[in-house]
């Protein structure tokens, strides 16, 4: 959405972003989940990444438990899980799911076959740690190694009952073609939800060339032939720019502004957990944090969800959010959102 502040046309790297896309998926390794966390912990969030997981489980629970009022009790729900990672946020939907007497039809999706197996591993031992006090039938547990813009090739066409997804979108610069894939892949009625990341940091060079300023030169030798270099490829840099260029709800501004801030914070703690791990010998390549990634602010989720066909007017999860956002992970700020569209029961 913000390609012309970079001097970029609309679509002119798509192939390029999304080959990039899927190598990192593909590449990055079990324990990055735990470098977030530790990030998040530095810069004072708390554990984000996991307060991210469990409120959008608690959310999914809820909207399977309304839609299920709908469904045949005897036919299995069937829930995709893409960008799973390892398997941490479905643990959590099953742990929230766990009192509920009735099927469940589980596919995992993600890039990487390591993580695809501790997904597996960690939905087992959730099972086996709940097998004393859970009612909830899981009928099938489908592991397949693949990203969100397979998904109609893995698993064909309306098959789910509700897509959900943890942090697993938000490395595209496009959204127009997962979110495609997502809702083809949706049964008639169906839910996507997703938990994510959003900020609008990156949207221009000039908010980018100040968290590199931002830094201290005598950590950092080459941090000013860096900017110079930046402010030449971006000639933007150079220009003063808002925070949150295209804000669709200006009395949220202090929100926005705060997630910036707290992603700001973020990325820092991650540079001294980096430099620390470095200096130490225990970063491996496939564990580095990937900096510009497609964080943006969350109404560009709805948009998008909206052009693939998903409505998100929905009245009773509507209310839910009126006012405040009761499933963020971060109070009062807009860094942490919970986006939600239903596929039109006929279509």
């Amino acid at each position: 959405y913000a390609y012309q502040n970079w001097g970029i046309k609309p679509g002119e790297f798509r192939k390029e972003s999304e080959a990039a896309y899927a190598v990192e998926f593909q590449e990055a390794s079990a324990d990055w989940i735990r470098y977030v966390s530790a990030a998040a912990k530095e810069a004072g969030l708390g554990d984000a990444a996991q307060m991210l997981r469990e409120k959008t489980a608690r959310f999914v629970a809820h909207v399977i438990n309304i839609m299920r009022r709908k469904l045949d009790p005897k036919t299995p729900i069937k829930i995709l899980d893409v960008g799973c990672g390892n398997g941490l946020s479905a643990a959590e939907l099953l742990k929230g799911l766990s009192d509920e007497a009735f099927p469940i039809e589980l596919s995992l999706l993600d890039g990487a076959s390591c993580r695809i197996n501790v997904a597996k591993e960690t939905i087992e031992k959730k099972l086996g740690d709940l097998k004393c006090e859970y009612k909830l039938k899981l009928t099938k547990l489908i592991p397949v190694i693949g990203v969100d813009l397979d998904i109609t090739e893995k698993f064909g066409t309306g098959n789910f009952d509700l897509v959900m997804s943890v942090a697993g979108v938000h490395a595209h610069a496009y959204l127009d073609e997962p979110f495609r894939q997502i809702a083809a892949s949706l049964k008639p009625g169906g839910m996507f939800i997703t938990g994510d990341w959003h900020n609008s940091m990156w949207e221009h060079p000039k908010t980018v060339y100040d968290f590199f300023n931002s830094f201290d030169s005598a950590e950092w030798p080459e941090k000013e032939i860096f900017l110079e270099t930046f402010c030449q490829a971006y000639p933007a840099a150079r220009i003063s720019a808002p925070f949150v260029s295209d804000l669709k709800d200006p009395e949220n501004l202090d929100e926005h502004l705060l997630a910036c801030e707290k992603i700001t914070s973020f990325w820092k703690a991650w540079a001294k957990i980096r430099k620390d791990c470095l200096r130490a010998g225990r970063l491996n390549p496939n564990d580095e944090l990937v900096l510009l990634e497609g964080h943006r602010p969350g109404h560009h989720y709805e948009e998008e969800m909206r052009k693939s066909g998903l409505n998100t007017d929905i009245p009773v999860l509507r209310d839910l959010f009126r006012g405040h956002n009761p499933f963020g992970a971060v109070p009062h700020s807009r860094l942490h959102m919970i986006s939600y569209g239903r596929k039109p029961a006929f279509c």
